[in-house]
């Protein structure tokens, strides 16, 4: 599986943010489930392995966490979001 959305961000971006309630994963399988506290979703939901990618993937499929995008945008570079 891979991390996909805020955990991923959290993960590559060494955030210092509580990890989401759901983490969110993509599964080389051809189904989606929640299992614990584990949201997988199918390869076909898989964004793209960029910071656009998942922030897109998080704000459609997780909503909006206002300390995560808090701390993502003090740590990322101006011209990255641009």
């Amino acid at each position: 599986m891979k991390l996909a959305g805020y955990s991923a961000l959290i993960h590559f971006y060494d955030l210092a943010v509580p990890l989401p309630e759901l983490i969110s994963a993509i599964s080389k399988k051809h189904r989606s489930y929640t299992e614990g506290k584990w949201r997988v979703f199918k390869t076909g939901r898989e964004p793209l392995s960029t910071l656009l990618g998942h922030l897109t993937f998080a704000l459609k499929y997780e909503g909006v966490d206002l300390l995560v995008l808090k701390k993502l945008f003090e740590t990322v570079n101006k011209s990255e979001i641009e």
